[in-house]
């Protein structure tokens, strides 16, 4: 497309050349050599392949060429008028309109000295008639400049509308989905976990009828069923899968005996009896009950048994239906370092094996410290009963737990805001203080962002006698409301605009909005200080 724009140019350049030569032959009638002919025809060529090779780089070079060109020949006459023609389209209104007299004092001066031959008046009508003939040219480059600045703004303007658009739908999605695992959370979860503990509790009474236990038996499974379905939905409404980051692997069965080395490693005496011929082929969820069961084990046999040998069983049973765990340890005297425990691990670990098929071994042997060889699924209830007042002193704990506001030192700010983006600058306009967004780069200490310079950003900054700056602060933060957390970084110091020279050498920032953004200014920080919401 450039190209045949560049060759319709020069195709135009070529016929004012033509009809500039034609009249001054018929100015001129001296009759020209073949020797004149060849030479005004490579210099109107030269011309010509200036104009077409290079208007677009360097328009305002090219139009002084081909304006002293024009004293050799007639042809370039034509490439120095589509050079004018040219700059009107691609450049501002004050060099176009410094070329465009340039031009038109060249032409009054060649008509000026011509022979005298011409009498006055042909001489002002000559001038007359180039001079509106570049008028002509330049108002329409002017019109063909204003057109696409136009058209450039719409497209921008919808592109905009078009990306706000889109973030406002985002960003309503995100909230009906927040809205909705909220409800569930809040409403389901908490009646479902309530009857999952009557259930439990009318299970195991000594005096319910067999046939009631068995129906109350299957009430209570299936609640924990719907828990685990309902922990899954949410987990995918509040996480969807355009999340940046994904979600970080559960363990399974076969992640057994990698947690036992552990133990090993850190000096337990774990004797592991792994009699599950393909862990692969156990659902995940029975997997990962059956995982957080044995760290619970072994974590419970360091904190009451430390030192004792461990014996881990795993087995499956009835046609590969369900799976026992086993952990067996022996009493010992005396008692370790007491270490943190959730108070409430066995309660989770042998209620999820549970709702999941499969067998947990928690009736405690001595005092705590291990669990027999005897113990099955019938005991699992009677030790989750004895665990579960602790759990619902950990969840109160849990949820109470609230983001902590930490001092960000100067390194650390500068790395958070080093990525650019978009920041605020306050500073005194003379009115009042004054708050703009303005996207920006970093420079070392340093923060550059450019604006036009007919803002008010640009006039209340340019008050600043030469070499002084302006005293202005800039903000960045990154706010993440889901979960009240992220960072705010604030800068002080003293911002001025920069120089041609200073501009080749700093980062370079693109300002995002259409339209010129020529003035530069850099905020040289001289005070850093930063804080960051998160939770411990």
């Amino acid at each position: 497309m450039e190209w045949t724009r560049d060759v319709l140019v020069t195709a135009c350049a070529l016929v004012i050349g033509l009809l500039v030569l034609a009249g001054s032959r018929e100015t001129y009638p001296a009759p020209a050599g073949l020797v004149e002919n060849i030479a005004e025809a490579l210099l109107g060529g030269t011309a010509m392949l200036v104009l077409l090779l290079f208007r677009r780089r360097w328009p305002l070079g090219v139009t002084l060429f081909l304006m002293a060109w024009g004293f050799t020949n007639s042809v370039s006459w034509g490439a120095t008028a589509m050079a004018v023609f040219t700059v009107a389209v691609h450049c501002r209104w004050r060099p176009t309109a410094v070329l465009t007299l340039l031009n038109c004092a060249f032409l009054a001066v060649t008509f000026l000295i011509a022979p005298h031959e011409l009498s006055a008046r042909e001489r002002l009508e000559s001038i007359v008639v180039f001079v509106l003939g570049y008028m002509v040219l330049v108002a329409t480059g002017l019109l063909i400049r204003a057109r696409r600045q136009l058209v450039e703004s719409l497209r921008a303007r919808a592109r905009e509308a078009e990306e706000g658009q889109r973030l406002r739908i985002e960003e309503a999605r995100h909230q009906e989905r927040e809205r909705i695992a909220r409800e569930m959370h809040d409403v389901l979860a908490h009646r479902i976990s309530l009857l999952a503990v009557h259930a439990g509790a009318l299970e195991f009474r000594p005096d319910t009828p067999d046939e009631q236990r068995e129906a109350v038996g299957i009430i209570r499974r299936s609640a924990y069923e719907a828990m685990e379905d309902l922990r899954e939905v949410i987990g995918v409404l509040r996480a969807p899968g355009s999340a940046a980051e994904p979600e970080r692997p559960q363990p399974t069965l076969a992640d057994v005996p990698a947690l036992v080395q552990e133990s090993r490693g850190a000096g337990a005496r774990i004797e592991l009896d792994d009699r599950v011929p393909g862990p692969a082929d156990v659902p995940d969820r029975v997997g990962r009950h059956a995982y957080r069961i044995v760290q619970e084990g072994l974590t419970n046999a360091r904190k009451h048994a430390p030192g004792a040998p461990v014996r881990i069983m795993l087995e499956v049973t009835k046609a590969g239906r369900e799976l026992t765990v086993e952990i067996e340890n022996a009493t010992t005297p005396g008692r370790g370092p007491a270490l943190p425990g959730a108070g409430r691990a066995w309660w989770a670990s042998a209620s999820g094996s549970r709702c999941s098929a499969g067998r947990s071994c928690t009736a405690p042997r001595a005092a705590g410290s291990g669990c027999g060889p005897g113990c099955r699924c019938e005991d699992a209830p009677r030790c989750m009963a004895a665990r579960a007042p602790g759990m619902g002193r950990d969840m109160a704990s849990e949820s109470s737990a609230r983001p902590v506001l930490e001092e960000l030192d100067r390194t650390e700010c500068l790395r958070l805001i080093a990525p650019g983006g978009v920041g605020r600058v306050a500073y005194d306009d003379g009115e009042g203080p004054t708050v703009v967004p303005v996207n920006y780069a970093v420079d070392g200490d340093a923060v550059i962002f450019r604006t036009s310079e007919s803002a008010r950003l640009n006039k209340s900054l340019l008050t600043v006698v030469p070499g002084g700056q302006v005293r202005a602060a800039f903000e960045v933060d990154r706010i993440d409301s889901a979960t009240r957390e992220g960072w705010s970084v604030l800068l002080r110091g003293g911002a001025r605009p920069l120089s041609e020279e200073e501009r080749e050498s700093v980062t370079r920032v693109e300002p995002w909005p259409a339209g010129d953004r020529g003035a530069w200014f850099g905020l040289t920080a001289t005070e850093v200080s930063g804080r960051r919401l998160h939770r411990p």
